[in-house]
């Protein structure tokens, strides 16, 4: 299951999966560099950033903006 980073507040994060459930966790739980945005996947006990994932996600948003843009 992925989580995307919602948002950083101080010393802890909001993660979102893919059902729209909330998760607060502390910011030290996550790697360094987790910003805003990343898709993470609990893996081997640790939170992991998807960077291929992420990606994939951004190229969604950016292509449905310049859709609904052009409409």
């Amino acid at each position: 299951m992925f989580y995307a980073v919602d948002a950083i507040e101080r010393e802890t994060a909001r993660l979102v999966d893919d059902a729209e459930t909330a998760l607060i966790v502390p910011l030290a739980w996550l790697p360094q560099g987790t910003a805003e945005g990343n898709v993470l996947r609990w893996q081997n006990g640790a939170w992991q950033i998807d960077p291929a994932e992420t990606q994939r996600r951004r190229d969604n948003a950016a292509s449905l903006l310049r859709t609904l843009l052009e409409g």
